[in-house]
């Protein structure tokens, strides 16, 4: 991935490789399928990985709320008509 990406970080550009990691793009427990798969990498720089892991965490907390809301309606809809 780092050859591929150019040795360069795909969120900022900076291409210092004392910085550089490769980041998953698919979150690894939940695509074990793809996990080896260069297709699911990126080249990003140690503070764009941070900063793309609190926003994986923040939309996955967003969703789960979301997710949660939403069901709970469903089944309190459906279990009132009975």
């Amino acid at each position: 991935m780092l050859e591929r990406d150019n040795y360069t970080c795909q969120g900022c550009g900076i291409n210092d490789s004392r910085v550089l990691t490769v980041d998953h793009i698919r979150n690894k427990s939940l695509h074990k399928d793809v996990i080896y798969e260069i297709s699911n990498g990126v080249t990003l720089c140690a503070n764009c990985h941070l900063i793309k892991t609190k926003e994986d965490k923040e939309l996955s907390a967003v969703f789960s709320k979301t997710s949660s809301k939403t069901v709970r309606k469903t089944l309190l809809g459906r279990y009132a008509k009975l």
